[in-house]
């Protein structure tokens, strides 16, 4: 319809039912903490459109079961024992939130743009996935569903001679659980920048970086977009590294027309480098990297069959690295993982969930799937490999044991279109 008419719709309903028989395991975009047990989840909205403003209410609703399973201890007594493992006073990042059923209502993928031209302008809570892995991105995953933000974006490529140039800046605030070893605000800052060359099809190359510090949880301050144009790689950022996180990640696609194939990768560093002979030397210190290949072929005449690979490595680097040790207080060490910050005590998580990939939290991971589609929706099946816990502090923090743990995963997805409007996805694990 054309936009000068204005018009209104109701967006598609869904419903996900989850169960997972042992162990809570999330996957896919939040804000849906899937616990042990039957999870529930439903969100519906609508949308309206008129000429260069754009509204879309969405807002989810969820309700987890989370039945009691085997925590890893951590050395805390009473409602603190669901905290994190392995640091629970520097990451808000709980093993179980509370040891009752646990729910809530989000505002979900609800967004108010202005659109001119090929740019677009506004707030939205919607949940932000960057860069190209579909399993493991290491930056923004979406694991955590959104957080409230202002935004400006392109809406379609800009033509700059034989390039082909996106891009996104938001500004915003991330929030806590109640189960947060702090409870101040943080204001959050990135941008992510692609650019596809004419001449080579298919290819894409991009940058993205986030940066986020303790705030009052009033409105951002003007460094949090200043911040992300400083480069914060000598020893003189190290006062501005300590009260803020700073993360960084490039990544390219290939996606060569009419092959169905795709390949891609993202490599990740967190903070700073002391120097540049330091990153030559240790170019995995406080970084990871996620590879992934896809293949899509017909199965048949009217569906689809895609395979999947992404393997993630963020395991802590083995290189010495007790020159950094004051940046972290107490909790100093030589194998520090990603996503923990000493100044920023809640970690790179919003609401208790890693705003990354769970699994790049000190771990690795690698994921097979295989996805099914027709008309009537969509069939997946995967197995996983994740490790976790896969270090520990050099100044203990508990006396109870922790030991690395791997965790083997079966899935299976199933979704059906349900007349015209309704969408079920029923996932067991």
């Amino acid at each position: 319809r054309p936009d000068t008419a204005g018009y209104w719709r109701l967006t598609q309903p869904s419903v996900r039912l989850v169960l997972n028989s042992s162990f809570p395991v999330n996957a896919g975009v939040g804000p849906t903490w899937a616990g042990r047990g039957l999870t529930a989840e439903f969100q519906g909205g609508g949308v309206y459109q008129r000429a260069w403003l754009y509204v879309q209410i969405a807002p989810v609703a969820f309700w987890a079961q989370n039945a009691a399973f085997a925590l890893a201890p951590n050395g805390r007594p009473g409602a603190d024992s669901v905290s994190d493992a392995r640091y629970p006073s520097a990451i808000d990042a709980p093993q179980r939130f509370g040891t009752t059923p646990y729910g809530r209502i989000d505002p979900g993928n609800s967004t108010l743009e202005l659109r001119f031209f090929r740019a677009a302008f506004g707030v939205s809570t919607a949940a932000q996935s960057w860069g190209p892995a579909s399993d493991y991105p290491l930056v923004l995953s979406g694991a955590s569903g959104g957080f409230t933000h202002a935004f400006a974006s392109t809406r379609a490529p800009l033509q700059l001679g034989p390039l082909a140039l996106g891009g996104k800046l938001i500004v915003g605030n991330v929030a806590h659980s109640t189960h947060a070893p702090a409870t101040g605000g943080r204001w959050a800052s990135g941008i992510v920048l692609t650019v596809a060359p004419r001449p080579l099809r298919g290819l894409e190359l991009g940058l993205a970086r986030f940066v986020h510090g303790q705030s009052d949880g009033g409105l951002p301050p003007l460094r949090a977009v200043s911040r992300l144009l400083s480069t914060g790689l000598s020893r003189a950022g190290e006062t501005n590294a300590r009260n803020e996180n700073q993360l960084a990640s490039v990544f390219f696609r290939w996606a060569p027309p009419r092959t169905g194939f795709e390949v891609y990768g993202e490599y990740y560093r967190e903070d700073y480098s002391f120097d540049l002979r330091r990153f030559e030397q240790y170019p995995d210190d406080l970084g990871a990297y996620t590879l992934g290949v896809q293949h899509a072929w017909s199965a048949s005449a009217a569906a689809l069959r895609v395979f999947r690979l992404e393997v993630l490595n963020a395991e802590p680097s083995s290189s010495n690295r007790g020159e950094r040790g004051d940046r972290f207080g107490s909790f100093a060490a030589t194998s520090n993982p990603i996503y923990l910050h000493g100044g920023v005590t809640q970690g790179h998580t919003n609401r208790g969930l890693m705003l990354g990939s769970p699994e790049a939290y000190g771990g690795a991971a690698a994921r097979v799937t295989r996805d099914d589609y027709s008309a009537r929706g969509r069939t997946s099946w995967s197995v996983e490999r994740a490790l976790r816990l896969d270090w520990l502090p050099s100044t203990a923090l508990t006396d109870a044991p922790v030991r690395p743990d791997v965790i083997w995963t079966i899935r299976g997805e199933a979704m059906r279109f349900a007349g015209a409007r309704a969408t079920k996805l029923l996932v067991l694990r």
